[in-house]
């Protein structure tokens, strides 16, 4: 499901080196040399509904999302990851994902930011 990722992963940023491996359950991004914190966006398999979001450990927060330990995603998927870009600070995603939520549009966020979805 996640093969064609790869690409889109090692694509990401300058800021480290990183790995996608197939799991049960979702996927395990791990990245190597120093914290990379990163926005992603998550797509409900139900109502299609993306949420968007910013953390050091995307695949933490996607377990998360999914076990319904989050008010905004509860009830709502299950939750796939579509989307993932990272970022050498916590205040550069979080600004991102700001960004993303503001401009309200999927067709422009996948046009202009084709590289980083999965």
């Amino acid at each position: 499901m996640f093969l064609h990722s790869q690409l889109a992963l090692a694509s990401l940023t300058d800021y480290t080196h990183f790995n996608i491996y197939n799991k049960v359950g979702g996927i395990r991004i791990i990245a190597n040399q120093m914290s990379i914190n990163y926005t992603y966006i998550l797509e409900s398999s139900t109502s299609g509904r993306w949420y968007y979001g910013h953390s050091a450990n995307v695949e933490e927060r996607l377990l998360q999302h999914n076990a319904g330990q989050n008010k905004s995603t509860r009830n709502k998927g299950p939750w796939t990851l579509i989307f993932i870009r990272g970022f050498g600070n916590k205040l550069e995603a979080n600004r991102f994902e700001l960004y993303l939520k503001k401009l309200k549009n999927k067709s422009y966020i996948k046009r202009e930011y084709a590289q980083y979805f999965l």
